[in-house]
């Protein structure tokens, strides 16, 4: 703002403003103290809740990943019995010799059907349309065309599968999420595979396929199977990581076990497929997203049907063998190759061959269709007695029991049914071993299907808990956050930044704006302010003290300092303006005529000798100013300061252009010529005692563009008044305001030296200023106003 008068009233309202603010952060922080220090004291109480949550966090995890094993553990029982069941029912793939000569006992037996499968057997390519619902669309073909199977009611479908496939298009198009590494994914590398599909663990930076199958039945771990291997890899960092957790942990589920992991209903989880319960990868786009993708499905339509809404069962095959036992009247089965059939043809794809032999047994002597009328009944029965089992949450030994013993009455009955006056001790061992082990399996898997219905709602539960911990975990993480980044020690002065950038900004309002004002124009008030109560006790206050005691501190100190200036400033209140003048005669060339000498003051010869030896070859000059080229000890001159003026301040310049004998001086007046001028930093201050030098920081007050005016010698003041002090201050030329006359100028005037160029016939530059002063006995410089002699 600058130690000018004229900048008193903008001076005096920045530092009532900021004065303003330093009250009022510190009044905040005195009203508001013991709020803030009970917020930070409940976020130190924060440290044991998040401690405490954090561990609750990690038990649900490793309780989630336990169920999960679990989970994996029931559904691979559910496959070996279903291996060891369908490797005993292979036993009746051949005719028995007794058959041959007891036709109650006679099963018909189609010739077995042998299809030879690669990874390019998969043909199902989603389209959005409802070319998707028509399983004739993505069954696999033999011949042509969709390959079928027709069974009926106590049929027994007997398939073995040797050999090994890779269909890879989905696993080839896939990038997996990386457990706990949120929003970070991997390629899944593609391997052969069974009918079971695709397992996959996460290992060194990339997902690693696997048989199902083959992990299943050589007992490999279950925690390397259960959601990618992500539990084994488990590292629980939760500050910051909650939402990693979460996403790993909804990934697990959709990856292991389908999008109908659980469900909300009983019939929803008597509707779901067998598929679903086999363990594997589920993969989105695939034709049956819950089952294990790449695993060969068998699909069950009644007689006749082809749309999905009609499907009854999907059922992946297990290897070596699966029987299955047609429990409805009439039955179609299809094949699917549970993966896409639209990526690019791939090598691997056709690399290996998948051989499926199937063995399709229907019962026609009496004892083979009361054994398998029986077992069709015994299914149909035990599958529709799962929402019962599901609502009292569990079978008992003895509902285990009881449904064997109806299995048994059921099958005593159908048999002497079909064969009136038979008793039961004439039905053949093998047949009543057959449907023994029969039902063994669908009570045992009855239970485990059971057991996995409640695991499942109990992970659900586990992730929906989980999700709310996390949340509170971090809504506590935000309560600490304070505590995170403030060190104890700073509680008292919490806020207390408010009020040391207020101080600051008063401090550095006094000290590089106040000071210079007072040291300067009114060295009275500095010298009277040293012993003055409100300064003493700033200067000796302890800095380590609470910063509202130092900002009262700091507010008394400004206050006595603006009603010492404010006293002084009473006696001289408004600008005083002197107009001053200092000419550079041109050096006259060899023979030519000297104009006669200016009222003004002169610069030596030397100094005007090198001025215009620069200025006429460069258009540029450096020139200083010093007290002894304006003041004078006598009256009666103009463009002069006498020694009764003290401290000048400039407000503005001007460059004046003597030249005589010219017409069109007020024509380059009209064309508002300037010059481009920067000043040194260092300024001298004549006082009233002692001459002193400042310093100015700021560079944007070491530049100006002043007039350049012409005309003749005597005018110069005249003209510089006409067309710039006696304007109105918005239409003045504004240049050096604020700044000392007494310092040095670098000038650019290269633009005159165009031709015709003014400065040919201009016989002096006049230095012209407009300086505000005070008024003293005697300023400081030069010699001769202090009393010396000249």
């Amino acid at each position: 703002m600058g130690i000018q008068e004229s900048k008193r009233a903008a001076l005096d309202a920045e530092v009532q403003r900021s004065e303003a603010l330093l009250t009022t952060a510190k009044d905040d922080y005195v009203a508001h103290r013991a709020q803030y220090v009970t917020e930070v004291l409940e976020q130190l109480s924060n440290d044991s809740d998040r401690e405490e949550l954090a561990q609750d966090l990690e038990r649900k995890i490793r309780e989630f990943y336990d169920l999960n094993e679990d989970l994996v553990g029931l559904k691979d029982n559910i496959a070996i019995d279903e291996a060891q069941f369908g490797s005993f029912a292979a036993a009746f793939n051949t005719a028995r010799e007794r058959e041959s000569t007891a036709g109650e006992q006679m099963i018909e037996r189609a010739p077995p059907q042998t299809l030879n499968l690669t990874g390019a057997s998969a043909r199902y390519a989603p389209s959005g349309s409802g070319i998707d619902n028509d399983v004739l669309n993505f069954a696999v073909l033999r011949g042509g065309a969709a390959f079928s199977v027709q069974a009926s009611k106590g049929d027994i479908l007997n398939l073995r599968s040797t050999g090994s496939y890779v269909p890879s298009c989905a696993l080839r198009t896939t990038q997996l999420p990386v457990p706990w590494v949120p929003g970070t994914t991997a390629d899944i590398v593609t391997s052969p595979t069974g009918p079971g599909g695709y397992l996959v663990t996460y290992q060194n930076d990339r997902f690693q396929s696997s048989s199902a199958g083959e992990n299943t039945f050589e007992g490999s771990s279950q925690t390397e199977r259960t959601c990618t291997g992500a539990s084994g890899n488990l590292v629980v960092n939760f500050y910051g990581l909650g939402g990693g957790a979460t996403a790993t942990l909804d990934d697990c589920i959709e990856e292991t076990h389908g999008s109908q992991l659980t469900t909300s209903d009983q019939r929803g989880f008597e509707q779901r497929t067998s598929a679903s319960f086999a363990t594997g990868l589920r993969l989105p786009g695939t034709p049956f997203p819950d089952a294990p993708v790449g695993s060969l499905l068998l699909v069950e339509l009644p007689r006749g049907g082809i749309l999905r809404n009609q499907i009854r069962d999907v059922r992946v095959l297990h290897e070596p063998s699966t029987s299955v036992v047609v429990n409805s009247d009439k039955a179609d089965y299809y094949l699917v190759v549970n993966d896409k059939g639209d990526c690019s043809p791939d090598p691997i794809d056709t690399a290996y061959n998948l051989a499926l032999q199937i063995h399709h047994l229907a019962p026609s002597g009496a004892v083979a269709r009361a054994m398998g009328q029986a077992m069709a009944e015994t299914l149909t029965e035990l599958r529709s007695s799962i929402p019962a089992k599901l609502t009292q949450g569990g079978v008992t030994p003895s509902e285990i029991a009881a449904l064997r013993d109806a299995a048994n009455f059921r099958l005593l009955t159908k048999f002497g049914e079909a064969c009136p006056g038979c008793v039961a001790s004439q039905m053949p061992d093998v047949y009543r071993s057959l449907f023994d082990a029969f039902v063994s399996k669908e009570l045992a898997q009855l239970e485990r299907r059971v057991q996995i219905y409640a695991l499942e709602r109990a992970i659900e539960t586990l992730r929906l808990e989980f999700k709310f911990l996390r949340d509170d975990l971090a809504w506590n993480e935000e309560r600490a956050r304070l505590l995170e980044l403030l060190p104890m020690w700073n509680l008292r002065n919490l806020d207390g930044h408010k009020m040391r950038d207020g101080l600051r900004a008063l401090s550095t309002l006094v000290t590089d704006y106040l000071h210079p004002v007072m040291d300067l124009r009114y060295p009275g008030v500095a010298s009277n302010l040293r012993t003055h109560e409100a300064l003493t006790n700033l200067v000796r206050a302890d800095w380590s003290a609470a910063f509202p005691e130092l900002s009262v501190k700091a507010i008394d100190a400004v206050t006595a300092i603006k009603s010492a200036l404010s006293f002084s400033r009473t006696a001289d209140p408004d600008p005083h303006y002197t107009l001053v003048a200092l000419s550079f005669p041109k050096p006259v060339a060899p023979g030519g005529e000297e104009e006669g000498p200016s009222e003004w003051s002169r610069a030596d010869g030397e100094r005007s000798e090198a001025l215009w030896s620069t200025l006429t070859s460069t258009g540029r000059f450096t020139v200083k100013i010093t007290p002894e080229d304006v003041y004078t000890s006598e009256g009666g001159s103009g463009g002069w300061l006498l020694c009764t003026a003290a401290t000048p301040i400039l407000h503005t310049m001007a460059f004046y252009l003597v030249r005589p004998s010219s017409s069109n001086n007020e024509v380059l007046n009209g064309q508002m010529k300037q010059a481009d001028v920067h000043w040194a930093s260092t300024f001298d201050f004549t006082g009233e005692d002692v001459t002193k030098t400042y310093v100015m920081d700021s560079p944007e007050w070491l530049i100006g563009a002043p007039r350049i005016l012409f005309g003749a010698a005597d005018e110069a003041l005249a003209k510089f008044q006409e067309h710039e002090t006696l304007k109105d201050e918005s239409d003045q030329n504004i240049a050096g305001d604020g700044l000392s006359p007494f310092g040095t100028l670098e000038v650019d005037m290269a633009r005159l030296r165009n031709a015709p160029s003014p400065l040919d016939d201009a016989t002096e530059l006049v230095v012209t200023m407009q300086v505000d002063r005070r008024t003293v006995l005697s300023a400081s410089q030069p010699a001769w106003c202090s009393g010396d002699t000249e």
